[in-house]
């Protein structure tokens, strides 16, 4: 129950994804699968899933996505921003995206973590789009100085600022399924 809450908070509280909006989710895992579903049930138009793993994109398209990009392979010696460019104008090209317009990504929900993914993203959604990227777990092994993370996503991430200004995007975190304040009675 819990993923699904947090499929339901990211796309249908934070990123208000109405009916006829495009949405392209990062990430065909479990959470990014329900946020699949959930914006299948809102009525989007279209749902570009994309992930590394062919198995999960085809599962995606069978479950709710109408549309699926698997990015293409890092070059040797390429910067990890120059990556997510050509990424993200492979994916424009293979799958008809537009920056603006009927063709263009209006959500994003980023769901796998990874900088590229975060990226990519950021470079695909139309200029006033809503990016949301969805909170991933993180476990800081003690004992390590710094401590390490085991799991999906790293603590900081490159964003390319500039354009994320010019494009005037809506950028929101998702945090499980809300913010709640537990108070504990002693």
């Amino acid at each position: 129950m819990e993923p699904l809450s947090v499929g339901v908070h990211s796309v249908a509280t934070l990123a208000q994804l109405k009916t006829g909006q495009t949405i392209a989710i990062w990430g065909a895992g479990p959470v990014g699968l329900l946020c699949m579903a959930v914006a299948k049930a809102i009525g989007a138009s279209r749902i570009i899933a994309v992930d590394i793993n062919q198995a999960r994109l085809d599962f995606a398209k069978n479950y709710a996505a109408t549309d699926i990009f698997v990015p293409p392979a890092l070059n040797p010696g390429e910067d990890r921003i120059e990556y997510s460019k050509r990424s993200a104008e492979a994916l424009k090209k293979a799958l008809g995206v537009e920056d603006r317009g009927p063709t263009a990504i209006d959500v994003v929900i980023e769901a796998s973590g990874a900088e590229v993914s975060i990226q990519t993203a950021l470079f695909v959604i139309k200029t006033g789009g809503t990016y949301v990227q969805v909170r991933w777990s993180t476990v800081c092994v003690s004992g390590s100085d710094p401590p390490s993370q085991v799991g999906l996503g790293i603590a900081e991430v490159v964003v390319p600022i500039t354009m994320l200004l010019v494009k005037e995007l809506n950028v929101k975190g998702s945090f499980r399924y809300g913010v709640r304040l537990v108070f504990l009675s002693s």
